[in-house]
């Protein structure tokens, strides 16, 4: 269930849904003649010792049920003097004493249509038929005679009828009690007039004295369906006739009643309850009346009120809901009976219920809504003082107050929405609800027509509260400018009355009404507002669009049908006069400037509000058969400047025309969304095409991803037709993007590797490199014709870009460092800081060389010859072919790549000593391009080392190796500048020289300080192995003998067994040895 919600106490300013006016004023009440024991003069000045308060004390001695409910059974008596008027008949003089007369007062009223049923407090049951007033024209025209034969004929029959027309009250009886206009509430709304003019006439048609001893009429209940009138006096129920008052002879009457009611689902015939002192009787009434079943209830109960199988009752001291069909009894809350008079009624024919209960010393009032099973619902009415009548008309609650106001309340909302204040010469004793309502026509005072559904018993007149339909309500807040009361309460009735359920003219209309709502927030600027009620009321797209003149056309205005839609259109103009409008209205002094900047943020929010409809819109039953216009239409706008959405929008499955997009977007200039669009619809050339010109220039548009999009789209395509014919195009465009065409292609079958590399070679050489290396490094082919064919690429575009001032140049840069690296290293760096084109191309060489072993070698070496001076290339070719001296003379008297000579020394191992290896080690090893310093260099040097391939036969080919580059140092002719490196040499690889060989290559000047490094670490490695083997043989003596150990215990313990062979060729199964008699064979 719902929180429930207070309801507030001041009611809203605008208009309101009730208007109240007499239904009948001057009443045939009749005249009682009392005693005056205290003379004229005592009952004027004591109200408490007068006539009326003397019939009050004689027709209610007893508290009775039916003084406070708003049910059509249970009137609600309240008792004030009135000045006397002429009656039609008296009834008789007490025999002694003063006597004055005064006229008894209304106790039971009931509305069914045009017939109003009167109870007086002396018994008696009046029936008075309203009618329409006739125009003043028609007045006129029947002239002076007809009003005389009229006052003739009153003065024959004087109680047989009773023209009455009903006047508005004058200004000086519309006020409160003490004589001063009627208050204004917080808000600063004024309490509404107390009358407006009536449009009936009230005549007496019958008159009926019940013969109970002048007992005042409890209560009355008109039965329509049977034709029939049930009166509660003096405890007993009896029966008439509605049109001749007669009593019914077939139905007899039912005495010891406190009260009734009647099923308010509507039967034939009509069920009732009776409400007895310690039973609850459930009745039939047809053309007699027959018990269906009797309830326990000790308590009695003073009200009933029933809907179908469902009865509401008050007892003596709280309420309670009973369940017919199961007699179950489900007790809601008590009350304090001293403190007030309990007080309910029924909300329609759903089985809720509103009781009534007392607040804080009864000072102010709660309504609590209650549903069949006695649970709570919706929320809370409140009120400042205890009501003395409730009733309902949909969707509202009145509550007649003790201060003569009524308290209109929304039942959804619970909120106050009018208050009515009753001149005090009303006396307003109870409301009751009609059985059927009275319909008001429109007249010449009051423009809408309403219902009355609600009677405001008085002492001497009933007033009517007629309720302007719903219809009316609602389009009387709209224009009062209140959008969002009218579309609440437009809401709450469809969901109560189900209008979907009446073939869709209910909905339809309140679609109309959301499409109404939708347009005045617009006027208001209220965007968001706009957009959420025109969802609701599925508005067409094209009535939004008309207020956008740069996104519509005439044509979205003519082919809309909707008259009323064209009215609200032309209502509310341009979303620029709206704008505007509300600028001059809001802002009339603000600067131009000012001005500006909130028009442009205004129409940027109302064309997102324009957007998201139309996205709602196109998704929804309102779009079909339009959607190619309304995606036209999203298109336009987010060319305009939201790409984002413009590309989300192509992304979709859109249904945009080609023409159209064609025309958008060439317009606007967006030439890549309009690729986009010929690509979602399949149009491959004409995509490609328009790619094209915005890679060659000659169209521009910055989202275009370049030609790297054109290649993955190309990727995609199925037509090989298609493929080369732009794969050559962008080749001439850019051709390293073009060979990924034939690298990135999602099926590569379909282009034969010599048939591409042929077209390529005959069109564009220079990119035949590239998909070489896309074959090896990416495919990984190792077919050595591929690997020589790009190794002589690569020795061509060395050799074409060398020059032998250029090659000298890179040297001497080189051995000018004072940084330790590689040449290798040296040459990439160089090649990607300054972009060198002859480094670019050396560094592509050497890498490759490096890298590959597929290659065959004396055709390069041939071709290299022609340049010497690129040793290092060279260097690397040698130590391909097994020449590592003549490598690394060049590496150290040529080049002076120290740091190159000792990579290559301790990671080339001599393929004529060693097993093919299948990734082989680099021959020179890039560094980083960082300079490093001598300990960072050591121990480099030493995880290289490490890494090398071990085993007996590398670490004599490395040691040869690094012996080999060692004499080379100390043959140096500048040996003694070499001292550092071959100091660093002997420390990083001490452990794989020789110290007494390298003692006798030490020049003799040399200090042997310099060698005391060397010399210590050969003596603790020397120490070190021979530990370590002393160890390692001893443990594995120490191994043997625990292993002979445990056998000798096994073969002690097991008894031998002799095999004999199977066959003479039976084999050992482990040592393979052919087993016989000699020696014999035994298993331990």
């Amino acid at each position: 269930m719902s929180q429930p919600r207070r309801s507030t106490l001041t009611a809203p300013a605008g208009p309101t849904p009730f208007k109240i006016f007499p239904i009948a004023q001057q009443l045939s009440l009749e005249e009682v003649v009392l005693p005056s024991n205290t003379g004229p003069s005592n009952a004027a000045s004591n109200p408490a010792n007068n006539a009326a308060a003397s019939i009050r004390a004689a027709t209610s001695s007893l508290f009775r049920v039916g003084q406070s409910t708003s049910s059509v059974s249970t009137p609600n008596p309240a008792s004030s003097p009135t000045p006397p008027t002429t009656a039609s008949s008296a009834p008789a003089a007490l025999s002694s004493g003063a006597q004055h007369t005064v006229k008894s007062s209304v106790e039971a009223v009931q509305l069914c249509g045009n017939n109003v049923f009167i109870g007086t407090s002396e018994g008696y049951v009046l029936h008075y038929a309203l009618e329409l007033e006739e125009a003043d024209s028609d007045r006129e025209d029947k002239g002076d005679g007809k009003r005389d034969k009229d006052d003739h004929q009153d003065k024959q029959d004087e109680e047989s009828v009773s023209l009455t027309k009903c006047r508005p009250v004058s200004p000086a009886e519309n006020t409160t009690g003490s004589g001063h206009s009627p208050p204004r509430h917080a808000d600063g709304q004024q309490d509404q007039p107390a009358f407006i003019p009536s449009p009936f006439n009230c005549r007496l048609h019958q008159k009926r004295f019940l013969g109970m001893g002048r007992k005042a009429v409890d209560d009355i209940l008109a039965v329509p369906t049977e034709s029939k009138l049930v009166a509660l006096c003096d405890s007993s129920l009896t029966f008439y006739d509605m049109d001749t008052l007669q009593p019914v002879s077939s139905i007899q009457r039912i005495s010891g009643v406190m009260s009734f009611c009647g099923d308010r689902l509507l039967h034939s015939p009509m069920r009732f309850c009776v409400g007895k002192r310690r039973v609850l009787s459930v009745m039939l009434m047809g053309d007699t009346v027959t018990s269906e079943k009797e309830i326990p209830m000790p308590d009695g109960a003073l009200i009933l009120q029933r809907v179908g199988s469902i009865v509401c009752a008050a007892d003596t001291g709280s309420y309670k809901i009973i369940n017919l069909n199961t007699a179950e009894t489900i007790p809601l809350f008590s009350y304090d009976r001293a403190a007030f008079r309990p007080t309910l009624t029924c909300i329609g024919e759903t089985g809720e219920f509103l009781v009534v209960t007392a607040g804080n010393q009864a000072q102010s009032a709660l309504g609590v809504f209650v549903s069949s099973s006695g649970d709570p619902v919706k929320g809370t009415l409140q009120w400042p003082m205890v009501p003395k009548s409730i009733a309902y008309h949909f969707p509202y609650i009145a509550a007649l107050l003790r201060n003569n106001t009524i308290h209109i309340h929304n039942i959804f909302s619970q909120d106050l929405v009018q208050i009515i204040k009753l001149p005090s010469n009303a006396e307003p004793r109870y409301l009751v609800e009609a059985s059927f309502e009275l319909d008001v026509p429109a007249g010449n005072e009051s423009r809408n027509p309403g219902t009355v559904r609600l009677v405001v018993a008085c002492r001497e007149m009933l007033l009517g509260l007629k309720m302007s339909s719903l219809d009316f309500q609602v389009n009387e807040l709209l224009e009062a400018k209140k959008v969002e009361r009218a579309v609440t309460l437009a809401e709450d009735i469809v969901q109560a009355q189900q209008m979907d359920n009446d073939g869709g003219a209910g909905r339809l209309k309140l679609q109309k009404l959301y499409q109404r709502a939708g347009f005045l927030y617009l006027q208001e600027t209220l965007f968001e507002e706009a957009l959420r009620v025109f969802k609701k009321g599925q508005l067409d797209p094209r009535a939004l669009l008309c207020l956008f003149p740069a996104y519509s056309s005439p044509a979205d205005f003519t082919s809309i049908t909707d008259q009323d839609l064209l009215l609200l259109i032309q209502g509310v103009g341009s979303i620029h006069k709206i704008v505007d409008t509300h600028f001059n209205t809001e802002y009339p002094n603000a600067d131009s400037d000012t001005l500006e900047s909130f028009r442009v943020a205004l129409i940027a929010n109302a064309k997102d509000v324009l957007v998201k409809y139309l996205e709602f819109a196109r998704d929804g039953p309102i779009g079909m058969g339009r959607k190619e216009e309304i995606d036209a239409t999203l298109l336009r706008i987010h060319a305009d400047d939201d790409l984002k959405s413009l590309y989300t929008l192509l992304d979709s499955n859109h249904h945009i025309r080609l023409e159209d997009g064609e025309a958008i977007l060439s317009e606007a200039k967006r030439y890549h969304a309009l690729s986009l669009l010929y690509q979602k619809q399949g149009l491959i050339s004409q995509c490609l095409d328009m790619w094209m010109k915005l890679a060659s220039g000659e169209v521009a548009d910055p989202d275009f991803g370049g030609t790297p999009q054109i290649v993955g789209y190309l990727s995609t395509v199925q037509d090989d037709d298609i493929i080369w014919k732009y794969a050559k195009a962008l080749l001439k465009l850019d051709a390293p993007q073009g060979i990924r065409i034939f690298t990135t292609a999602t099926d590569e079958a379909r282009f034969k590797t010599d048939d591409v590399i042929s077209y390529l070679q005959q069109h564009h050489p220079d990119s035949v490199s590239a998909y070489y290396e896309h074959l090896i490094y990416q495919k990984g082919v190792e077919d050595e014709e591929r690997h020589t064919s790009l190794a002589m690429i690569y020795t061509d575009r060395v050799l074409d870009l060398s020059t032998e001032m250029k090659v000298a140049a890179q040297d001497s840069e080189f051995k000018a460092l004072d940084a330790r690296r590689t040449f290798q290293s040296f040459i990439s760096s160089l090649a990607d800081k300054t972009g060198d084109k002859l480094a670019n191309a050396r560094n592509k060489l050497m890498r490759f060389l490096n890298h590959s072993d597929k290659i065959s070698l004396m055709p390069v070496k041939s071709k290299l010859e022609a340049v010497p001076t690129l040793y290092a290339e060279h260097a690397i070719l040698l130590g391909k072919l097994g020449e590592h001296e003549a490598a690394l003379r060049i590496l150290v008297t040529d080049m002076r790549d120290f740091m190159g000579a000792e990579i290559y020394c301790s990671s080339t191992i001599p393929t004529s000593l060693t097993v093919k290896r299948s990734s082989p080690i680099p021959l020179l090893v890039n560094t980083p391009n960082t300079s490093p310093t001598r300990d960072q260099d050591n121990k480099r040097l030493s995880r290289v080392s490490m890494l090398s391939t071990t085993g007996p036969e590398s670490d004599v080919a490395r040691r040869t190796l690094l012996f080999q580059l060692f004499t080379m140092y100390v043959k140096d002719e500048k040996k003694d500048e070499l001292a550092d490196e071959i100091l660093r040499l002997l420390g990083v690889y001490g452990g794989d020289f020789d110290a007494v060989q390298v003692l006798k290559w030490i020049p003799d000047h040399w200090s042997l300080n310099m060698l005391v490094p060397f010399i210590s670490a050969s003596s603790r490695r020397s120490i070190h192995v021979r530990r370590e083997v002393t160890a390692m043989k001893a443990l594995a003596r120490g191994e043997n003998l625990k292993v002979n150990n445990e056998y000798v215990d096994i073969h002690l313990e097991t008894p031998a067994m002799r095999i004999s062979p199977a066959s003479p060729s039976s084999n050992c199964a482990k040592c393979r040895l052919p087993i016989n008699d000699s020696p014999p064979v035994f298993l331990v």
